[in-house]
């Protein structure tokens, strides 16, 4: 049996404690999820950044409109979300009037006199 010095023990102690440590300080770097960007809130159009701040989301045309509602505040942002989507609306419908008030060449010959 070989005999161990009290050198080679403290050694053997302080290499197991260090691998330990590391083995802890590898499974924490494991463990962390990324931390996410966006939160969803139980509002449909209403995001929160992970700053804190509530922004709008709405669709256009098959684009996506965002608007910064600069709060933190849940309430605040409800009420300015609701702005935001009467504002969005209006627009998208004053946008539909104007396009359908436009006059095809179709539409333009049924208005036209006849002439014989």
């Amino acid at each position: 049996m070989p005999a161990f010095t009290i050198v080679d023990l403290r050694w053997k102690s302080d290499f197991l404690a260090l691998f330990h440590g590391l083995l802890l300080s590898v499974e924490l770097v494991r463990e962390q999820k990324p931390t996410k960007t966006w939160q969803i809130t139980r509002l449909q159009n209403l995001l929160r950044h992970k700053s804190g701040r509530y922004y709008a989301r709405a669709f256009a045309g098959g684009k996506e409109v965002w608007r910064s509602l600069k709060t933190s505040h849940f309430s605040v942002a409800q009420t300015k979300l609701a702005e935001f989507l009467k504002e969005h609306r209006q627009r998208l419908s004053s946008a539909n009037l104007e396009v359908s008030a436009k006059m095809t060449f179709g539409g333009w010959s049924c208005h036209s006199p006849k002439q014989s």
